[in-house]
C-alpha cells in the first residue's frame, strides 16, 4: 500500500502560520501607531487646557492684586499721625466689594513690617495668616506679594495669601493691604 500524501504538507501549514503571524504583526503595529497618535493628541490637548487654566488663574490673581492696589492707593490713606483707619464710607465700599467676591475672606491693613494686622473687615487675630518672610514679590510687580497656599483655619478653607505693599515718598513701606484668597474659588 502506498502512503497517500495529505494536501496539508508541512510547507503549506508553515506558510499559513507565517501568514497569520504576519497579519497579527501588521495589525499590532497599526494599533500601536494609532495608540501613539492618540496619546500624542491627548497630551497636546492636556497641555493646551493646562496652559489656558494657568492663564485663567494668573489673570484672576493679577486682578486681585490690582484690586488690592486700588484699595491701598485710592481708598486708604494714612492720617497725619501715621495711623491707618478707613473712613466709614470706605468700610461700606469694602464690605460691598466682599459681598460681590465670595473668594475673599477679609481685607486687612497690615503694619509696615507685615507682621501685624492693624485693621480688618473681619474680626480675627492680630497675627496674619502668613508673616512677612512667607511672601515672594512678583518679578514684574515687586509691590505685589504672594504667599504660600495652605489650609487657613480662620478662613475654613485652603487659601493663598496676597499683599500689596504701599510705599511712601521716602521709599519706605507705609503699610500692606492683604487678603487670603480662597483656592476653591480660584
Amino acid at each position: 500500500m502506498r502512503n497517500q500524501k495529505s494536501p496539508w504538507t508541512r510547507d503549506v501549514i508553515g506558510f499559513l502560520w507565517g501568514t497569520v503571524i504576519l497579519v497579527i504583526l501588521i495589525c499590532g503595529a497599526f494599533e500601536w501607531f494609532k495608540y501613539d497618535e492618540l496619546a500624542s493628541r491627548v497630551q497636546a490637548q492636556a497641555k493646551t487646557v493646562a496652559t489656558e487654566y494657568a492663564g485663567t488663574i494668573a489673570r484672576r490673581l493679577f486682578n486681585q492684586f490690582t484690586e488690592l492696589e486700588f484699595i491701598g492707593v485710592s481708598l486708604l490713606s494714612p492720617a497725619p499721625d501715621g495711623t491707618i483707619a478707613p473712613s466709614p464710607r470706605t468700610v461700606r465700599a469694602l464690605y460691598r466689594f466682599m459681598a460681590l467676591h465670595p473668594s475673599l475672606y477679609a481685607f486687612n491693613v497690615q503694619s509696615p513690617d507685615g507682621n501685624n494686622i492693624i485693621w480688618s473687615t473681619q474680626a480675627q487675630p492680630k497675627r496674619p495668616i502668613t508673616l512677612a518672610n512667607g511672601f515672594t514679590p512678583l518679578a514684574s510687580h515687586p509691590q505685589y506679594l504672594l504667599g504660600h497656599p495652605g489650609y487657613a483655619a480662620r478662613v475654613h478653607s485652603y487659601a493663598i495669601t496676597m499683599r500689596f505693599r504701599d510705599i511712601g515718598a521716602d521709599g519706605k513701606t507705609r503699610y500692606f493691604v492683604g487678603t487670603p484668597y480662597r483656592l476653591d474659588r480660584l
